[in-house]
């Protein structure tokens, strides 16, 4: 039968079909009490993890992005609670956490980021003064 308290998530996995965060998405927009546990749940364990980080680093900016954040208000609010619950507060006084924009182009960006840390790295800062300017086969020990 179906569940009165998730009707969505039930006919989903009914049909044999896993779900996607866009079920979990449109589910916590529903009103769905499963749905936005999980959500919730998700959210609060990410922010536990990333109190580790936080405590560590001591950062003034955490940038949230990827496919979690998307899952909306819910999933943000309970990853700042752990975050700020499990922090020291010398730590948190300051920091600001913000969800990044997300556009069709965003992965592309972050690969040519990747692209351009390897370039200039200061190892390879290193070997290029060697070499008089840069070359290809300077970089042949990255190639996996």
């Amino acid at each position: 039968g179906d569940n009165p308290w998730s009707p969505g998530i039930t006919k989903r996995l009914a049909q044999g079909q896993p779900l996607a965060m866009i079920d979990l998405r449109e589910g916590v927009r529903r009103g769905d009490q499963i749905a936005q546990g999980l959500v919730s749940a998700a959210g609060f364990r990410i922010g536990q993890a990333l109190a580790t980080s936080i405590n560590l680093l001591n950062p003034a900016l955490v940038v949230a992005s990827g496919c979690l954040p998307q899952l909306g208000d819910l999933f943000i609010a309970s990853m700042r609670e752990a975050v700020y619950r499990h922090s020291l507060p010398f730590v948190t006084r300051d920091l600001e956490i913000v969800v990044a924009e997300q556009t069709e182009h965003t992965g592309l960006a972050g690969a040519a980021q990747m692209v351009v840390d390897q370039l200039f790295m200061p190892a390879m800062l290193g070997k290029w003064f060697g070499a008089g300017r840069p070359r290809p086969d300077i970089h042949d020990d990255l190639a996996p």
